[in-house]
């Protein structure tokens, strides 16, 4: 949910994606059931810009906005279980190094400073909570620049994971992880916190309850199983059969070579004689 400039100098949260939906949904290739869609009004609020100058680029597609003003902040108020902030890491180095940011959430501030990079990586997580958030209050996430020196800070969008309610599948948002989520854990080391633990676990309980073997499936091995066999026991046989024809006709080789040298050996010694019929 990328931000996007209105004529009151109101951010409105709006849905980036691959394709402008309806119903205000989720990111299309996170496969956010539209089940969701009529709770999305009570998860956001309307945001501002607290302060300083913010540009707005990218395409219909995809915003992000940019500031290279230390001060300048934005503020989001939400309904939810968790929230990632996703950015871009812009490219730096130890001469023009990367900014800085504050992200208080409800009171409490966490300081990051993103990591070197050789070009700008977007998409990246640059905060996220690091334990489920209670779903009877609404909450109020601020990102505070303290420190912009050289390269800009890049603001993409925020994720916010909705609170868990009857009558909904379990787990159906949490379980799904940010994009870029594998990539993202290792540029964001310096932050506090990662992504929502709940998620693993909302996760594994849902690929746990899932059948692992089907009928069809079980039929399929077993035939696969019975062809296997079937082909060891017939190259078995082969191989007794090809043994006892070769071993056959070595014992044939054998007996005639075994006469002659009996005979010429009792030719041969001495002191026997050797008559011959008349």
């Amino acid at each position: 949910m990328g931000l996007r400039q209105n004529s009151h100098g109101i951010a409105n949260t709006v849905v980036r994606g691959r394709h402008q939906l309806i119903c205000g949904r989720l990111l299309e290739e996170l496969d956010v059931p539209e089940v969701f869609c009529e709770d999305l009004p009570s998860f956001f609020r309307w945001t501002t810009y607290e302060q300083g100058p913010w540009t707005l680029i990218g395409t219909q597609q995809s915003t992000a906005h940019s500031t290279t003003f230390t001060g300048a902040a934005i503020s989001l108020h939400f309904n939810g279980s968790g929230i990632v902030v996703f950015g871009t890491v812009p490219s730096s180095n130890a001469t023009n190094p990367p900014p800085t940011a504050a992200y208080n959430l409800d009171g409490q501030s966490f300081a990051t400073t993103l990591p070197f990079a050789v070009a700008n990586v977007p998409n990246q997580p640059l905060f996220a909570t690091s334990s489920e958030l209670s779903g009877n209050m609404e909450h109020q996430i601020l990102i505070n620049l303290t420190s912009v020196v050289a390269r800009p800070y890049i603001f993409q969008n925020f994720f916010v994971f909705p609170n868990q309610r009857s009558g909904k599948t379990d787990g159906v948002v949490t379980s799904v992880p940010p994009v870029n989520s594998a990539t993202a854990s290792s540029t964001t080391a310096s932050a506090k916190s990662t992504a929502s633990a709940p998620t693993t676990s909302q996760a594994a309980s849902n690929k746990s309850a899932s059948p692992l073997l089907t009928p069809a499936d079980a039929q399929k091995t077993i035939k696969i199983l019975a062809g296997l066999l079937g082909i060891f026991v017939f190259f078995m046989a082969l191989t007794l059969i090809i043994y006892a024809i070769v071993r056959r006709r070595a014992l044939a080789k054998q007996k005639p070579g075994s006469m002659k040298s009996t005979d010429s050996a009792e030719k041969g010694r001495p002191g026997m004689r050797h008559i011959s019929p008349h």
